[in-house]
């Protein structure tokens, strides 16, 4: 829990700022000269979960610093590494939280100057407008140390009515775990909002090639400067700054509103109640491409492609340099076998734009497709059908739609058995026995039996027991021999003891993913 403390607001009231010296508002800068500002004044908070914030304020040796107030909602070490790479303990009492906002305001104490940021109009970011937004990500294996990051986008929505702890300004920023608490930034370098909210990634898995293709949805939500202006003084909290008149929302809502709207249910997998939000923003704005690309994806997660693939279209039309829009047509293409020979051009071209604008994700996401459709050199290439069966399984896995899924993946397995594609076969079945109930397995097992497997036994064990000897320690070894013997030849009790040795291998290796779904499968296997 957040504690609620009382700040010394004679210390906070009594001095004054140090702020930087900035142009002219209408004088917009270079991004280079904005991501200098923010450098300057953007710290990273480290603890079992990291992340970023801005600093407000200096009076004497006390700094007050915002961020999201997820990042230090839990009763934790936290450290604030300051832009000169010095460490300074943050003293939990003083973390407070904002009334229903997703901020908090955390202070530390050092005898160095450091610079705070400016406050902007955070009214003016309005739709097409820049932004800039830096932060801290988490340490990945891709991204061993966490670096300063800074992105430049654009507003896509700026809602009258907030959702949900204050999230109303929508921007097209690429953003990573770690950046929440950021500063988002405007065009002259002032602070109009604090990042809070990476865009919805779905996790495709194809299961026969990658384990890992995520799709973007858009949606990255921060909460504009103003709001916390207006609900600081709750607090209790002197910081010195102006409270902002309010803004007349009127009684209908805004295009914008609707958009913000359709985030949350697509947040929720509430897919029919977001396009029910997008049809009203498109309505009211029939050219809003954020809108059409955000119900295309809906309606590409409910597999309806025809109205998925006008949208996508829609896109391309409005803003040929988005990126996202061509992996969504990518994608709608790779669904359909009769369709897929189109699917590359399109990942091409949202691999070229991605990484042209800094989008790594999609890049990443655009080439791990072409490698699936490519296949392997080293066994004949699957048909268009498979492929396609391959991509909607995935989709239904990680949408979590386990009707659908449990729908598609016997025909991944009668696929798989036809072109003689043993990885996929068995990785099917090994999913339907973990995803169907119990009491259809037997009815699956017939449906999806593979007598070329089943006659080719000796040679598919002597071949995995050859991969066990080469490599002892390999999990996907065990595991292959271990579902031959279940999902080819029906022997579970001959399997378990390979599944709980690929089990006991995961865990060693700390192969988080891998250990959870090796068990999941092994209790699956067991009476």
């Amino acid at each position: 829990m957040t504690v609620l403390s009382k700040f010394p607001t004679v210390l906070l009231g009594a001095a004054a700022a140090v702020t930087m010296v900035l142009p002219p508002a209408a004088q917009a800068l270079s991004p280079a000269e904005v991501s200098q500002m923010a450098k300057s004044f953007t710290v990273r908070i480290t603890s079992q979960t990291s992340g970023s914030g801005v600093i407000l304020k200096r009076q004497g040796d006390l700094y007050t610093v915002l961020t999201a107030a997820h990042v230090v909602a839990s009763d934790d070490d936290y450290r604030m590494i300051t832009p000169d790479g010095r460490e300074h303990t943050v003293n939990t009492d003083s973390i407070k939280k904002l009334p229903e906002l997703d901020l908090s305001i955390v202070q530390f104490t050092s005898n160095k100057p450091y610079q705070t940021a400016q406050i902007g109009e955070s009214d003016q970011a309005v739709e097409g407008t820049i932004s800039y937004i830096a932060g801290f990500p988490n340490r990945t294996e891709a991204l061993p140390e966490s670096i300063y990051n800074f992105t430049e986008g654009k507003i896509t929505a700026s809602a009258s009515r907030p959702q949900a702890e204050g999230y109303s300004l929508v921007y097209s920023n690429n953003t990573l775990p770690g950046m929440s608490g950021g500063p988002v930034l405007n065009e002259t370098g002032k602070l109009i909002a604090i990042h809070g909210r990476a865009d919805t990634t779905e996790q495709a898995q194809n299961p026969n090639i990658d384990p890992s293709i995520y799709i973007k949805t858009g949606f990255n939500l921060g909460i504009p400067i103003k709001r916390f202006l207006s609900l600081v003084p709750q607090t209790g909290v002197d910081l010195g700054f102006a409270i902002p008149t309010a803004r007349s929302t009127g009684s209908k809502l805004s295009a914008d509103d609707y958009y913000l709207q359709a985030s949350e249910k697509m947040d929720a997998k509430d897919y029919e109640g977001a396009i029910a939000n997008l049809d009203q923003a498109i309505r009211l704005k029939p050219n809003y491409a954020a809108a059409h690309l955000n119900r295309g994806y809906a309606h590409f997660f409910l597999n309806q492609t025809e109205a998925a693939l006008a949208d996508s279209n829609k896109v391309i039309q409005l803003a040929p340099n988005q990126s996202t829009a061509y992996l969504l047509r990518g994608l709608i293409y790779s669904l359909s076998g009769e369709n897929i020979s189109k699917a590359p051009a399109d990942f091409k071209r949202a691999q070229t734009l991605a990484k042209a604008q800094g989008d790594s994700s999609t890049s990443q996401t655009a080439q791990k497709m072409i490698a699936s459709l490519k296949g392997s050199s080293d066994k004949p290439p699957d048909s268009p059908d498979l492929k396609s069966s391959m991509i909607r399984s995935g989709l239904h896995i990680a949408n979590k739609d386990t009707k659908r899924v449990t729908q598609e993946l016997p025909t991944l397995a009668n696929l798989s058995c036809k072109e003689q594609n043993l990885s996929g076969y068995l990785i099917a079945r090994m999913m339907l026995r973990m995803l169907a109930p119990a009491d259809s397995h037997g009815a699956i097992a017939s449906q999806t039996s593979c007598p070329a497997f089943v006659k080719d036994q000796t040679k598919l064990l002597d071949k995995a027991e050859q991969k066990i000897k080469a490599s002892p320690n390999e999990i996907n070894a065990y595991m292959e021999r271990g579902l031959i013997h279940a999902e080819i030849l029906g022997d579970t009790q001959r399997a378990i003891p390979d599944i709980q040795k690929a089990a006991k291998l995961s865990i060693a290796q700390k192969q988080q993913k891998k250990s959870k779904g090796v068990m999941v499968y092994l209790r699956s296997l067991q009476p």
